[in-house]
């Protein structure tokens, strides 16, 4: 539902003036404001997200956090989508991550996961147990994969040397600028600005394959006819029903006991009309060797170590192999690999390795043009198509490989590049119709320490070819062209390096990343845009750049229509009412860019005694607060820093005098609670804690001021957590500088997080994360020890009388 807005002017040619918040945005006819929430429709403002509400949740009034007001109580706390929450969270499907040291897109790995669930706008995976690679380099767990439907514009990004990408103009992409990473989003993104990729190292494992393990995840069925007919069958049933054993049987209707009692339990399971009955071609294992039951020969070693050759043989494989089944015996693989007919040192060094790693000896294939090594084995090639993929297209670089350390990649890359590579004087390349299997080798680059470069071919569809016309696919190329890291892959250590290869090098490079320049491209979208949700850092590389995390996706915004679950006004008063909860929060995003729902909502709620409370930035006009006032009773306001600059680092264009002005009307007008989130390297500087509590003690000694610990994970990366020490500082400098109610909090501490007496230093109100152990005050807000009353509102009444006074 839409609502016509308040707080705007018409202004000419259908434009309208938007005063609801400091960013006064002028809109055009069919535009949306900044906050894309409210739009000008014929000339007349208009509310989109009203009684669209994306999040609710019953909380402790703690959480928000108010410690002075109404202490103890929960409230019915809920937000619609908004500027604060804008979409950021959204790739193309064949955006691809980093996933247990494999190369997955977004989509695939969506797919992947079995517990899923449907969400108000899209639909959430819970991953479990995989690990992917963040913007700073390190490992952490993947906590959910989501997909959303989105319409709208997308933006192509195209870095110099790495995989182009598409997302959203919201996605944000770490970007390095001044010597300093920093987050912009995609659409402030601007030519030859320098993206993000992490340097990452290859690992020392010592990897084992249990072949066994791979085989039994993929046991077939064998179909097999059946000896009788229907009355053969029924004849077999009596037999059986008379009491006769399988060995009476089977001399009966000539036929061995054991096939007898299969097919009973067969007959048993699927009756008499099946003209067919299946066994599972199940692994057997014999002398340290497995293979499938209906397979000949002595199958595959049961674990297979990875080193350099069987790396250099899978190297080979996903250059020119492939897995197929014979058509006549549907349980019969075989791997073959194709080599021209004068390159014979890989045809014998392909059936050395066979013979050696397996103990098959393939046999050679000469055709008119080609020369294959084939070798037979369900089991074998079973193990080649897990590992590696079964044709051309659906190739991929063994996970194996991406865990092994450098000599074994090594040794694969070598091997793919010597069976489909070239090395020419100024690059080697590779080039496959699989982007999957070319992610990973442009991944495998990365863990030498190599940056390659990542080109796409898109060929004419078709081509003649000796007379034939022939599908083209699309060609994706991975290129070592920096001359120093070609020559060290080759080995060549007492090259020269030229000046002119110096000079065409296009990217840069810190101790910890690779910076690329971009370029960008913009396209009309619609279909499913996926993201994920990282543990702790909550960032992750996408096509090998930096990017940011998605979080809070259920109070996220697809921008395609603004989403919800219609929660009108009387509703929450219904709901609050019978769950008998004592009041409302307007919370979790900015509730300014909803105002005209909060305040019909409030009006309602307040009606029935129940309190509402703002959580804001306080980024609101004074006209805006002269009417909030009215039905909103108490707000906690963000203080996030106290100079512009801090502020313009944070927050874009926002004014800090604007944040400064609320506050003090606020204060005039109702209860009010600050809080400051204190961020490392940011805004932890001593003096400008002092400076500003020193503002916050001449507006008022008694202002609740809270001191919350940031973690890195939304604006800013290589950004540490807030210590404990930190935040007890902060709070200590306030103290000092006269304010008597001052709180740390996301940290749990409960000596730092109670309400003391400010006259005599009495616990009052001991808490522990969020939830009231102990008050000790009285009706009145007393002390017990010593009367003092405290800046504490727990009488509604009678606060809003004094609320009324001061307004008159």
């Amino acid at each position: 539902m839409s609502e016509l807005a308040r707080f705007w002017k018409p202004m000419e040619n259908k434009e309208v003036r938007c005063f609801l918040c400091y960013r006064l945005c002028r809109i055009r006819e069919g535009e949306k404001g900044y906050c894309h929430v409210r739009k000008n429709v014929d000339g007349k403002l208009y509310s989109l997200n009203y009684g669209k509400a994306i999040a609710i949740n019953v909380d402790p009034i703690e959480k928000k956090p108010f410690y002075h007001f109404m202490p103890g109580t929960q409230s019915f706390s809920f937000s619609t989508v908004g500027c604060n929450f804008r979409c950021e969270f959204c790739f193309a499907p064949d955006s691809a991550v980093l996933n247990d040291d494999s190369v997955k897109t977004l989509e695939e790995l969506f797919g992947e996961c079995e517990n899923k669930e449907e969400w108000k706008n899209g639909e959430v995976a819970f991953v479990g147990d995989r690990k992917t690679i963040t913007a700073c380099g390190k490992k952490k767990g993947i906590a959910k994969v989501f997909r959303h439907f989105y319409e709208g514009d997308m933006l192509t990004i195209n870095p110099r040397h790495a995989p182009a990408v598409t997302c959203t103009p919201y996605h944000e992409f770490y970007v390095w600028r001044d010597g300093k990473t920093e987050k912009l989003a995609a659409g402030q993104l601007k030519k030859d600005d320098l993206l993000v990729i992490p340097k990452i190292k290859a690992k020392e494992e010592r990897i084992v394959i249990d072949a066994k393990e791979v085989l039994e995840r993929n046991i077939s069925k064998i179909k097999k006819g059946r000896k009788l007919d229907e009355k053969g069958l029924e004849r077999l049933l009596k037999l059986k029903k008379s009491g006769k054993t399988s060995r009476e049987m089977g001399w009966v209707l000539g036929m061995h006991p054991v096939y007898l009692r299969k097919l009973l339990g067969e007959l048993k399971r699927n009756g008499i009309s099946r003209k067919t009955f299946e066994y599972d071609n199940i692994v057997r294992e014999e002398n340290g060797h497995v293979k499938f039951k209906t397979e000949r020969g002595t199958g595959i070693p049961k674990k297979i170590r990875v080193n350099n050759e069987f790396a250099e043989l899978l190297g080979y494989y996903c250059a020119e192999g492939h897995a197929s089944k014979s058509p006549d015996r549907p349980n019969s693989f075989k791997i073959t690999f194709s080599y021209g007919k004068h390159e014979k040192k890989l045809i014998g060094r392909t059936c050395r390795l066979v013979e050696k790693i397996f103990g098959t000896k393939p046999k050679i294939v000469h055709r008119r043009t080609t020369a294959t090594v084939e070798a037979g084995g369900s089991s074998l090639g079973v193990l080649f198509k897990e590992l590696c993929g079964k044709n051309s297209k659906n190739k991929k670089v063994p996970s194996i490989i991406s865990k092994s350390n450098k000599t074994i990649i090594n040794a694969f890359l070598k091997a793919y590049i010597a069976g489909d590579g070239t090395i020419l004087k100024d690059n080697i390349a590779i080039n496959t119709v699989s982007k999957r299997l070319a992610m990973g080798i442009y991944h495998l680059f990365l863990l030498l320490g190599y940056l390659p470069s990542f080109y796409t071919w898109v060929p004419p569809k078709k081509k003649r070819i000796e007379g034939r016309l022939v599908n083209q696919s699309t060609l994706y190329y991975v290129k070592l062209r920096a001359e120093r890291f070609r020559e060290d892959f080759l080995g060549n250590k007492n090259y020269k390096r030229s000046a002119k290869s110096e000079d065409n090098v296009r990217f840069r490079e810190t101790k910890k990343f690779w910076l690329v320049p971009v370029r960008i491209n913009k396209q009309q979208y619609s279909g499913y845009v996926y993201n994920m949700e990282v543990e702790d850092e909550h960032s992750y590389i996408t096509n090998f750049m930096g990017v940011g995390n998605c979080q809070n996706y259920e109070i996220s915004q697809a921008f395609g229509g603004v989403t919800g679950e219609d929660l009108p006004p009387e509703k929450i008063q219904r709901i609050c009412n019978e769950q008998n909860i004592p009041g409302v929060a307007y919370t979790y995003t900015e509730p300014t860019i909803f105002m005209e729902y909060a305040l019909d909502t409030a009006k309602l709620t307040m009606k029935d005694g129940r309190y509402n409370v703002f959580v804001t930035n306080g980024y609101m006009t004074t006209a805006a607060i002269n009417e909030m006032n009215k039905y909103i009773d108490a707000s906690r306001i963000d203080l996030k820093g106290f100079h512009d600059e801090v502020y313009k680092k944070l927050c874009g264009d926002v004014v800090l005098e604007y944040v400064l002005s609320s506050i003090k009307e606020l204060h005039k007008r109702q209860h009010i609670e600050l809080i400051n989130l204190i961020i490392p390297g940011h805004n932890d500087d001593e003096d400008d804690i002092r400076a500003s509590a020193k503002w916050v003690k001449k507006l008022s000694p008694d202002i609740p001021m809270h001191y919350i610990g940031f973690y890195p994970a939304n604006r800013m990366m290589d950004t540490s957590s807030t210590s404990l020490t930190m935040l007890k500082r902060a709070r200590e400098i306030a103290i000092e500088e006269g304010l008597n109610y001052v709180y740390t909090g996301n940290r749990q501490d409960e000596d730092t997080e109670s309400t003391y007496c400010p006259e005599c230093k009495e616990k009052v109100i001991k808490r522990f994360g969020f939830g009231v152990v102990e008050n000790k005050l009285d009706k009145d807000s007393k002390c017990p020890d010593c009367g003092y009353k405290l800046n504490v509102i727990t009488d509604l009444e009678k606060y809003r009388k004094w609320k009324k006074e001061r307004m008159d």
